[in-house]
């Protein structure tokens, strides 16, 4: 039996849509404009893709478990792309004295189960990389490391 398709509305019970997008109401004289200036909810546009970081951090840490890599945290980030919008990279924390060259190539093979737009472009070891007392990681605290300012 086939099953019965339908679509389903995009407004909230109110009449609203909430589309997941951060933007700011700019009066110019008797004119609004809306500019977009991010996201609410951490997703990227990476190749004309939405991509979700969160869950492909869970993705990625699941593939991880299941090949038995000795990997304590893995976080994902985007980095300006200007061929793909936004790309990944991966921050990663291994056990102890394990090198991230022992692993990499691995972890690459198990990053192609991925769709490209979710691939991280490189991994990064980053020793220092932990969760705050919530369990989640501050993701701009990593920005920073992973971008510092450029000394002039």
């Amino acid at each position: 039996r086939e099953q019965e398709q339908r679509l389903e509305g995009l407004v909230d019970a109110d009449g609203w849509w909430h589309s997941g997008d951060a933007a700011d109401l700019i009066e110019e004289g008797l004119n609004l404009q809306l500019k977009i200036v991010g996201r609410l909810d951490g997703a990227i546009h990476s190749g004309g893709e939405t991509v979700f970081p969160d869950q492909v951090q869970q993705a990625l840490m699941e593939l991880v478990h299941q090949a038995g890599l000795p990997l304590v945290e893995l976080m994902v980030l985007a980095e300006p792309d200007p061929l793909w919008g936004d790309r990944l990279v991966a921050l990663v924390r291994l056990e102890h004295d394990e090198k991230l060259s022992t692993h990499e190539k691995l972890l690459n093979q198990l990053a192609k189960q991925l769709q490209p737009c979710q691939r991280p472009q490189c991994w990064i070891d980053c020793p220092e990389l932990v969760r705050n007392e919530a369990g989640k990681f501050q993701r701009s605290q990593w920005r920073k490391w992973l971008s510092p300012p450029e000394s002039g």
